[in-house]
């Protein structure tokens, strides 16, 4: 019997998280956002080249200063379900936790301060200590929770090494995004320590690799909450904006 060599293609490419990888680029384009796919950057700690799925921006110029959210964004295929282990336990306030360049350090502490601000890039307050994938996936794909949280961090490292926009009058915020196309499943302890498993379709994880001396937060959601979540993600960006409206002179103040 011959091999169909379109479905082989189809196949492949539904297995390795593509069509994930369109949509969510597609449906971020809609809500405004800019969007680069298959975005390269040096490993800082190879020096070799690496890719990331998707980096999409929300940018704001302001007087002579420009403003940039940067979504960075990871997409895989989960055979079988992904389980975040959550805890409601020495959280802290989740909106120090993203990495920003030199100047956009001020503009952070601005959004931190803000008590509107109090749920950016959060469908729910699931929040993740630890992230894996449940039994059955091939040797290939049984590290994929791994890879596409060490493919993000190695990503910020790079920018905190970096830190190349400073000198540009960039004020940089990035928000590190992992969307998979499968299920998705929290694990937790309840009041009287029994174990409970229910399936979600977002979260976050406070991954323990530190990066400029915090935590960085890392969003995690399924492929069925793309259309939502980019709307969410385009909906904050401007809460942001107008939230902060009159404290813009303040932030760029500070650096002159």
């Amino acid at each position: 019997m011959s091999i169909d060599p379109q479905k082989v293609v189809l196949d492949y490419l539904n297995k390795n998280g593509f069509p994930v990888e369109m949509k969510i680029a597609k449906e971020l384009k809609k809500v405004g956002l800019g969007v680069t796919q298959s975005y390269f950057y040096q490993d800082p700690l190879t020096g070799q080249s690496r890719e990331i799925d998707i980096l999409g921006l929300y940018q704001k110029t302001i007087k002579d200063a420009m403003f940039n959210i940067i979504f960075i964004i990871e997409c895989k295929y989960a055979k079988t379900p992904w389980i975040l282990f959550t805890s409601n336990i020495g959280l802290g306030d989740s909106r120090k936790c993203y990495l920003t360049n030199k100047l956009g350090s001020h503009f952070l502490s601005e959004i931190a301060n803000h008590e509107k601000l109090d749920d950016l890039f959060e469908v729910t307050k699931k929040y993740g200590f630890g992230l894996t994938v449940s039994i059955g996936e091939t040797d290939d794909q049984k590290n994929n929770a791994y890879k596409s949280i060490q493919t993000l961090l190695n990503f910020l490292k790079s920018e905190n090494k970096n830190d190349t926009l400073s000198y540009q009058k960039s004020y940089n915020l990035f928000v590190p995004i992992i969307v998979i196309k499968g299920k998705l499943f929290e694990a937790f302890l309840d009041d009287d320590d029994n174990l409970e498993c229910n399936e979600i379709s977002e979260g976050q994880i406070f991954y323990k690799d530190t990066i400029s001396n915090f935590i960085p937060k890392i969003h995690i959601i399924t492929d069925s909450q793309i259309t939502s979540f980019a709307k969410k993600l385009s909906n904050d960006c401007n809460k942001i904006f107008e939230s902060l409206a009159a404290s813009f002179d303040e932030i760029v103040i500070k650096e002159r």
